[in-house]
């Protein structure tokens, strides 16, 4: 059978109770606080590095559409086709169609 304990006893055992909850709380806040921090902190760092990946990406990008440009000139492809090919230029053919029909 359970005793009945003193007024001050019991609230002494109360407030012991509402100390560990506190205590529980406070841990689980300073914990997820923490957590949040460090997820943050490492959010943060691959950001910069994605950041850092992605200037990269550009700086190629330019370097490869200035290439593309060059090989695609209409002058370099002649050389290339006179010179690896040998082709010649066509004769020019001119071509004069009759307005009245016949």
């Amino acid at each position: 059978m359970r005793q009945k304990l003193p007024k001050k006893q019991r609230n002494a055992v109360r407030w012991g109770r509402y100390a560990v909850i506190l205590l529980v709380l406070l841990t689980v806040y300073f914990f997820t606080n923490v957590w949040q921090s460090v997820s943050i902190t490492r959010l943060l760092r691959q950001n910069s590095e994605l950041k850092a990946d992605l200037r990269t990406l550009k700086n190629k990008n330019a370097l490869l559409v200035v290439q593309h440009d060059s090989l695609t000139r209409p002058e370099r492809i002649r050389a290339v086709l006179k010179g690896k090919v040998q082709l010649q230029n066509a004769e020019t053919i001119n071509i004069f169609t009759n307005e009245s029909g016949e």
